[in-house]
């Protein structure tokens, strides 16, 4: 059972190391939202405020983002 518990940790630290890397490749003003709506669960308004850009800013470049991550991730 110790060794499930050991392989997942390891799978999940394997996942991590995958996401940071492909975040890196993204555009600093797309990581930035990605961080904090995806990773920080900020909502699409208090990014925008937090950013001081518009909230139809935070979509599209959330948008762009996920979509440039989904390729990477999945290539």
């Amino acid at each position: 059972m110790a060794s499930v518990f050991s392989r997942d940790r390891v799978e999940k630290h394997e996942l991590e190391q995958v996401v940071q890397q492909a975040l890196n490749f993204l555009d600093a003003d797309q990581r930035v939202v990605v961080v904090l709506v995806d990773l920080q669960d900020c909502d699409y308004q208090e990014a925008a405020q937090i950013l001081g850009i518009p909230l139809g800013t935070v979509k599209s470049r959330l948008s762009r983002a996920r979509l440039r991550l989904h390729h990477l991730l999945n290539t």
